[in-house]
């Protein structure tokens, strides 16, 4: 197999457009500190290979800054999953052992159902409202916290429910 990268500058068109030191420019990504946001719904995506929707939240009306102390936390955005059931649920018990997956997802969803204040019961619901934008800038809260993988620490959203303020 040929090397698909060259050995030397004179050999490729190829540039590196900036001059940069990772030690000196690296700045860690600023994060909302735990709390309740005010946003609105700026997206709603179904993924169907996850079977789940994906409600994208721009942070707005909160006035306050990452932990950086310098990037605004409006217009931050965050994602809020919630995730449907599958038939293979029907047979798989919980963590806990006290109901099926899809028993379990079905009472998560209606929780968010009720949180939320939509119209959200059935399938084809939730394909018209996404379809349609009907959730497209729905004013809601949601609660931020902090989570941390390999390492990293990172914003997570814990909750979702409709600005009733």
């Amino acid at each position: 197999m040929e090397n698909e990268f060259n050995d030397t500058p004179e050999q490729s068109d190829f540039d590196i457009e900036s001059d940069f030191n990772l030690k000196e420019e690296f700045k860690p990504t600023p994060l909302c500190q735990p709390g309740t946001y005010k946003g609105a719904i700026t997206e709603v995506r179904l993924d169907y290979a996850s079977q789940s929707i994906g409600w994208t939240v721009t942070l707005d009306g909160n006035e306050m800054f990452a932990s950086d102390g310098v990037t605004p936390v409006d217009g931050m955005t965050f994602r809020h999953i919630s995730y449907l059931p599958k038939l293979a649920d029907k047979g798989i018990l919980t963590k806990g052992g006290k109901q099926t997956k899809y028993q379990a997802k079905i009472n998560i969803l209606a929780n968010f159902q009720e949180a939320m204040e939509i119209e959200f019961n059935t399938k084809q619901q939730i394909m018209d409202g996404i379809a349609g934008g009907t959730w497209i800038g729905l004013p809601v809260k949601v609660i931020i916290s902090l989570q941390s993988w390999e390492g990293r620490v990172f914003n997570r959203t814990d909750r979702m429910m409709k600005d009733t303020d």
